[in-house]
């Protein structure tokens, strides 16, 4: 990647944001979405003028032919015609668009496994001596139990298994995303840049990229970041996700949903937006004083070790007085699953106001 040919492509392409003091909140809404995916479009419009194709050896991608490179090449670029299209108009692709990223995912699927299983063949073919032996015995170990393919997963609820991809999807789904439990609402009155290596999300913007041209994107997407703030917004591209479900290791039965975490892939321009609020409420928060002492979770300069000096402190304390000690620990189980947005947004707005991004 050309770093100063990335940042003057993007800023030939860069667009303005026009922001109306006077819009009703649909216009503005509206307008942050608008320039969320012109802004999208540029930065890929950039990539792909200063970010050659990569030619890899022969030997670092064994398999992986001009072919496979032409069909994930496709793939990519309908993923994201149909991501600019949910951006812009708020809706649904249409159904031909959607069949033809469904055939291309096959057919580069297809290319791939048809590839890699005549590449491990002649691998096996041209073995002449016991070092390829105990090469390709290596290889073996290290790939580690196959995790494209889910086995059928058996409902905890009712026992029925679920063998096809939409019930295994549906079932992965209630597991990993619970309906919340009902509230009695009664008792309730009384950045710094992440890492550059990550995987990005559905529009392909690594934090590679967003460094590189910082220096560019930075006034936009202040103003950006600020009309959210403002409007209590979160634009329609920075909801758009990809959520993978992977195998907790060392799990003995992978036929339950329970032995599979969900990991979710958000675009990296979300994430900087989550990032820049977080930040603020964690000043915010110490600066008024909104947590407890003995909260250390999540705090800077707190951690697992003053959490144990605290504990024992108070344990020592107790001995020395002549008392018995005696400690309940508990376990929520989904407690980030099962949080009450409504309740929290509320606390949050009651405790604490961004203001706005400087």
């Amino acid at each position: 990647m050309d770093p100063q040919k990335l940042a003057t492509a993007l800023t030939e392409h860069m667009p303005n944001p026009v922001w109306a003091a006077d819009a009703d909140m649909h216009t503005a809404r509206r307008g942050v979405d608008q320039f969320v995916s012109r802004l999208v479009d540029a930065i890929g419009t950039a990539v792909d003028a200063a970010v050659p194709w990569l030619r890899p050896s022969p030997h670092s991608r064994p398999g992986f032919t001009p072919e496979c490179r032409a069909l994930l090449r496709e793939k990519k670029r309908i993923r994201r015609a149909i991501s600019a299209y949910r951006s812009e108009h708020r809706c649904e692709a249409p159904l031909p668009l959607r069949v033809r990223l469904a055939r291309a995912t096959r057919a580069c699927k297809r290319a791939v496994q048809r590839c890699r299983r005549n590449t491990f063949r002649q691998q096996i073919t041209d073995i002449a001596d016991m070092d390829d032996v105990w090469r390709a015995v290596r290889w073996t170990k290290n790939r580690g139990p196959y995790q494209a393919y889910t086995p059928p997963l058996r409902d905890p609820r009712t026992g029925s298994v679920a063998y096809g991809a939409k019930e295994k999807v549906d079932l992965l789904a209630r597991q990993f995303f619970p309906s919340p439990p009902p509230a009695n609402l009664d008792d309730l009155r009384g950045y710094d840049y992440p890492e550059p290596i990550s995987a990005p999300g559905p529009d392909g913007i690594t934090n590679r990229v967003l460094q590189a041209v910082s220096h560019v994107l930075v006034p936009g997407l202040t103003g950006l970041y600020n009309q959210c703030i403002r409007l209590g917004y979160c634009p329609e591209h920075f909801r758009d996700a990809a959520t993978v479900a992977l195998r907790k290791p060392g799990k003995p039965d992978y036929s339950i949903p329970n032995a599979y975490r969900p990991i979710a892939l958000l675009n990296t321009l979300s994430k900087l937006l989550e990032a820049l609020v977080a930040s603020r409420m964690s000043y915010l928060a110490e600066a008024h004083s909104l947590l407890p002492e003995n909260h250390f979770g999540g705090r800077k300069g707190q951690g697992t070790e003053n959490a144990l000096h605290a504990a024992l402190e108070a344990i020592h304390s107790c001995w020395k007085n002549g008392k018995v000690v005696s400690a309940l620990l508990l376990d929520i189980s989904g407690a980030f699953d099962n949080v009450s947005h409504d309740r929290d947004l509320s606390s949050l707005n009651r405790l604490i106001s961004l203001d706005s991004i400087d």
